[in-house]
């Protein structure tokens, strides 16, 4: 709270409105002082009337009043006040009453009142989304859906090869799909069912830590994000807008949570008229046969990078090798990842700047000298780095799950490895990034004469 200054203004004020003479005899006195000391007291009391004076605004509304006017806001507009236990949660309901009824009902409210109320971000499930239906003759055939991590088929039919699915199991991005289970809810019992609602909360704060110096093991290739060496997990970034009309469902990549090796790796890509005109504009421009090749695609959805490049792989020889060539086919990779997958948000692509990496990110691995550089989503693999590799298909690989990341090549001398990354702890306690006023407000002022006062 910045001082005011009102007790000195008002012991000054009513100090001089006291005749010179008492004012004089004050100091003279057998106890001197005491007549100071009244005035001291009558100005403490003088400086609290003010304040309250001044309040009087600003309790008009809920994101500025005191905590004694919460109650009474609420009362105005009818509000079932939380527990006074939950004073943030309690500001909030308040303040966001009309706005949550004129969307009362809807899943958007719901998963809004998770972050509002608990201050965690969570995610909301509609429960009857999830169940399964027995399959009618007339169906036609199952076939595997081509979804985001796929290998769940129409219907719930589990592909039980695919171990990526089985990762999202119990969770709210699971693919499988259940029997209705009536029972009462207790545990892991009753959750399926058609009026059932599954709220999934994410409790560990997410830091960010920016410009520390990696962990080497002594080859120039090898390193852990962690300055210490240790294995932790690198964690994704909350994306919540402060904005409410610009809310939106989060995404996983988009939730505080440990980021698997699989979530890194979900590359998406669609092919457009754009991405093909930008390939032609390249120094290493497409040959007319290339890029009538590539319009073939366009307005295809690939699920992964090996679906796209066994599909160049069917063209003519000449017309794969031409595209398979990395100076075209790392471009394409970049102008055509599509922005809602786990690669696009989670790593930079060309156009982040080094100003702040993690505004649009969550990892990011560059260099400093001789040129600042950001190692781009395209040139990046995610990897299970346990063992360490011996060939590597990309010039980095990160292995997200253990906070590792190895080059293709050893930076050249003079270069300065830079990294930015997020990692995730339960609070604001023991060594970390988060912020610590208290210590700022008792670090004493220097002035020039090298006295501190």
């Amino acid at each position: 709270m910045t001082e005011d200054l009102f007790e000195q203004y008002y012991a000054e004020k009513l100090w001089e409105t006291i005749p010179s003479i008492y004012r004089h005899e004050d100091g003279l006195a057998e106890k001197p002082g005491v007549l100071r000391a009244v005035v001291q007291v009558l100005a403490k009391q003088a400086a609290i009337l003010r304040r309250s004076q001044d309040s009087l605004w600003y309790d008009q509304f809920i994101d500025l009043c005191n905590e004694w006017a919460v109650p009474y806001i609420g009362e105005l507009l009818a509000t079932r006040l939380l527990s006074a236990k939950n004073k943030r949660g309690r500001r909030i309901d308040v303040a966001k009453t009309i706005y949550y009824r004129r969307r009362k009902v809807t899943p958007r409210v719901l998963e809004e009142l998770i972050f509002d109320i608990s201050g965690w971000e969570g995610k909301m499930i509609e429960q009857f989304q999830k169940l399964v239906r027995a399959r009618h003759g007339l169906d036609a055939d199952p076939e595997t859906l081509a979804g985001r991590y796929s290998g769940t088929l129409p219907g719930g039919w589990a592909d039980l090869r695919n171990r990526h699915t089985g990762e999202l199991t119990n969770g709210p991005f699971e693919e499988y799909f259940h029997t209705p289970d009536v029972r009462r809810h207790r545990g892991l019992n009753g959750r399926y069912a058609i009026p059932k609602l599954a709220f999934y909360l994410y409790r560990l704060q997410v830091y960010e830590a920016i410009g520390v110096t990696p962990f080497p093991f002594g080859d120039g290739l090898r390193y852990t994000f962690d300055p210490s060496g240790r294995d932790i997990p690198l964690f994704s970034q909350s994306r919540r807008s402060e904005d409410w009309d610009k809310w939106r469902s989060a995404a996983e990549a988009e939730l505080p949570a440990p980021i698997p090796c699989r979530l890194l790796g979900n590359a998406e890509y669609l092919i457009t008229e754009s991405a093909v005109q930008r390939l032609i504009a390249l120094p290493a421009s497409l040959s007319p046969a290339a890029a009538a090749a590539l319009r073939k695609l366009v307005n295809l959805n690939f699920k992964n990078e090996s679906s796209l490049t066994n599909i160049i792989l069917s063209f003519p020889a000449a017309v794969s090798a031409e595209i398979l060539n990395p100076v075209v086919l790392l471009p394409l990779f970049a102008f055509t990842l599509t922005d809602e997958c786990g690669k696009s948000i989670l790593l930079p692509d060309a156009q982040t700047l080094l100003s702040n990496p993690l505004d649009e990110t969550s990892i990011v691995v560059g260099f400093d000298m001789p040129a600042n550089s950001v190692i781009t989503a395209e040139n990046i693999s995610a990897a299970s780095l346990e063992p360490w590799p011996t060939i590597l298909n990309r010039d980095l690989l990160i292995d997200a799950e253990r906070g590792r990341f190895m080059f293709d090549t050893a930076p050249v001398a003079g270069q300065e490895i830079f990294i930015a990354y997020h990692y995730g702890f339960s609070g604001n306690t023991g060594a970390g990034t988060y912020e610590r006023p208290w210590i700022s407000d008792i670090i004493p002022d220097i002035i020039k004469g090298g006295e501190a006062h």
